[in-house]
């Protein structure tokens, strides 16, 4: 659930400890890091129920994606404020793949001369374990033409800061660099097929023509050649005709989720 900024109203309300003001002290500790808009309405406008439905499965609707509305939904309450005393709820999905959304990534990069191979092994594992999308070194020439590597790697704005503990504590690094980039990215899905080898997960990404281009996952053909003992190139075309032939069978030529 995606939560717009909650009407802040005054006032004060009953309860088991006496007279509070509003929202009471339940509501406030369950919604924070929402967002709140005040209001010149007197009454309790957002309960301590809707707050622990929020903050159970909802969050700021600061993060919502792009989506297509499929359905809205309004719940009346019985006290009039002078205003629509109503709750609306929109139901929809992602938005059209044609509209391909891009987000803000951050690059970060440090070049590393004096550093051992099996250290940037390990650090590149443990960038991914924090949360970095992508890690890849590249070969530089550096000062005193000693030969070295460019350690680069693509995360999100939240676990920029971690990732950089990371490279501090983990290489001989003594700073990084790092700048936004923009990223766009197809719309993508998984689904299953079943192949004379076993079955094989497989990813399809649609393009903004509504076409899919699909590949299966590398670590179920490597898993799959390895137990029965055949090349990972036959287990791949298997599984990329079982996943054409799921496309083409489903009634959406969307294939089987």
């Amino acid at each position: 659930l995606y939560v717009d900024p909650l009407p802040l109203s005054r006032g004060t309300v009953k309860c088991a400890h006496g007279e509070w003001p509003v929202p009471g002290p339940a509501t406030t500790e369950l919604l924070r890091g929402f967002r709140w808009r005040n209001t010149d309405i007197e009454g309790e406008l957002v309960t301590p129920t809707a707050a622990a439905i929020f903050a159970a499965l909802g969050c700021d609707s600061a993060g919502m994606p792009p989506y297509r509305l499929n359905a809205t939904g309004y719940g009346a309450g019985t006290h009039d404020y002078g205003i629509p005393n109503v709750l609306r709820v929109c139901v929809g999905d992602s938005a059209p793949a044609s509209a391909v959304p891009s987000d803000e990534m951050m690059v970060v990069e440090t070049c590393l001369d004096d550093e051992s191979p099996q250290i940037l092994g390990h650090t590149m594992e443990m960038l991914l374990e924090q949360g970095a999308l992508d890690v890849w070194f590249t070969p530089v020439q550096m000062k005193k033409n000693r030969p070295g590597v460019k350690l680069s790697l693509l995360c999100d704005k939240d676990s920029l800061q971690s990732l950089i503990n990371v490279l501090l504590k983990e290489t001989s690094t003594l700073g990084v660099r790092y700048w936004p980039a923009s990223r766009r990215c197809l719309e993508r899905r998984h689904f299953s097929v079943e192949t004379p080898f076993g079955p094989v997960r497989v990813k399809a990404a649609r393009l903004p023509g509504g076409d899919e281009k699909m590949a299966p996952e590398y670590d179920d053909v490597r898993r799959l050649a390895s137990e029965r003992g055949v090349a990972a190139r036959d287990v791949y075309r298997a599984a990329m005709t079982a996943a054409r032939s799921a496309r083409a069978g489903s009634p959406d030529n969307g294939g089987a989720d």
